[in-house]
């Protein structure tokens, strides 16, 4: 089940959150200080998420299932009127996360939606086949479930309906909400390829700047982010 790891709320109860969502696994980079900045600054509630079945939570995890998920607890906290708009912030695998969510939510969708080298294009079969049997011997090794035989029988379907160049058309009539901010020394995500994915799409909002996948400079990361949060047309 998805849980929030992290959580920043103000006193005042705000209108509007900001769900957070890490790369693959989960157990590093989950910018848990621009949440509390941004809490801070706009008076929002910001909600750093975990997965099920990747970071600290060690249960069954589903490359699909996980998504759906993810999806349905940001559409959960509108109808339940917890808040009445949501944005969403991903960083490499969390970005693909957010645009599914953009996909899924069709008719909830987020306010905002701020991506950090997302990905958005996945690599060829071969390749998630090798990262899945890499994590699998990670996970395993700390108790967590991640069952690789599973993950290689929704492959398929998982590269059929969850990757980002596959529905386009979709994304684009909201590209007005979508936001990117790209490492131009990334060795993990390629610029290039959001470079594309941006003209494609005609994401006005896209911040290109000198770092790594891991957004070592804070401050040029942060004021990015405030831009697209702040200037965003929606």
């Amino acid at each position: 089940m998805i849980t929030v790891s992290s959580s920043f709320k103000n006193k005042q109860k705000s209108k509007n959150v900001i769900l957070f969502f890490s790369g693959f696994p989960g157990l590093y980079t989950k910018n848990e200080d621009l949440a509390e900045i941004m809490a801070s600054k706009f008076n929002i509630d910001c909600l750093v998420m975990q997965l099920s079945g990747l970071g600290s939570d060690l249960s069954k995890f589903s490359l699909c299932k996980s998504i759906k998920e993810a999806a349905n607890y940001a559409k959960n906290l509108i109808i339940n009127k917890q808040y009445e708009s949501y944005s969403l912030f991903g960083h490499s695998w969390g970005g693909l996360v957010c645009l599914n969510m953009l996909r899924i939510n069709s008719e909830i969708k987020p306010e905002k939606i701020i991506l950090l080298s997302p990905l958005t294009s996945l690599p060829e079969k071969e390749s998630l086949i090798d990262i899945i049997s890499k994590y699998s011997e990670i996970r395993t090794a700390i108790g967590s479930d991640f069952d690789k035989k599973y993950l290689l029988a929704e492959l398929d379907t998982f590269i059929k309906d969850f990757n980002p160049i596959n529905f386009l058309n979709i994304l684009k009539p909201d590209s007005n909400r979508i936001g990117i901010i790209q490492a131009n020394n990334d060795t993990v995500i390629d610029p290039i390829s959001n470079r594309e994915f941006s003209k494609v799409l005609n994401i006005k909002n896209y911040f290109e700047f000198e770092d790594s996948h891991w957004f070592s400079n804070r401050e040029n990361t942060l004021l990015n982010f405030i831009k697209i949060y702040k200037n965003s047309d929606v």
